[in-house]
């Protein structure tokens, strides 16, 4: 099993810092979506928060969280598309949903305090490239715990579908447009693992590497 602590202390000793470079909560968000959504889906995203982030104070459970975040991001796919027209994938839908929770609930403390305190352990981590590098290379068993299961059940279900089909390689399933609902999930089940009492602090790592590549 990795040790994670050193990964945990350094999110604690730079969440200040990442919190400074993130604090215009618009731009935050938009820098997340990246320029893949279709023109006019900030006002739209706006409104789906504005619908759905009273749901929050009614939340009191992990499983009630998962839910409600299943939702918001069904929500977005239905109503916001990519430029090129096409529905957005789970991966890239979930992305400005988390972005807008972390900075919303867990850095406003929003609706209010004591729903923020409730719901902020269940948040989500915010997934993208930058995430999925970093983790991958860094820490290859839980990566082989969690993702490549994933990976694999997905080429067997292609092959059984279509025996023809050939693999797709981990690096095409580890792009956000290819990234289904379970493999989400299962990158939250790892988040979840390494640091329970608040796995958004793990997205400080977005922060500390991004553009280090």
């Amino acid at each position: 099993m990795e040790d994670y602590s050193e990964l945990i202390k350094r999110c604690k000793d730079k969440e200040e810092e990442a919190i400074i470079k993130g604090i215009a909560m618009g731009a935050v968000i938009l820098s997340r979506m990246g320029p893949i959504y279709i023109k006019g889906s900030v006002k739209t995203f706006q409104d789906l928060a504005l619908q759905f982030s009273p749901r929050l104070t009614s939340i009191t459970t992990i499983s009630d969280f998962d839910s409600f975040h299943e939702s918001f991001v069904k929500a977005v796919q239905s109503h916001i598309k990519r430029k090129d027209a096409k529905h957005l994938s789970y991966g890239e839908a979930q992305k400005s949903i988390n972005v807008f929770l972390k900075n919303y609930v867990d850095r406003s403390s929003l609706p209010d305090g004591a729903t923020a305190k409730k719901v902020r352990p269940f948040l989500h981590v915010p997934l993208d490239s930058v995430m999925i590098r970093y983790f991958r290379k860094n820490y290859p068993q839980g990566y082989e715990k969690y993702i490549l299961p994933e990976h694999r059940r997905i080429n067997k279900q292609l092959k059984a579908n279509n025996p023809k089909s050939i693999k797709i390689p981990d690096r095409v399933l580890s792009e956000l447009q290819y990234i289904f609902q379970e493999v989400y999930l299962a990158w939250q089940n790892w988040f979840r693992e390494i640091f329970p009492e608040k796995p958004v602090l793990l997205d400080t790592i977005w922060s500390l590497e991004r553009g280090t590549d």
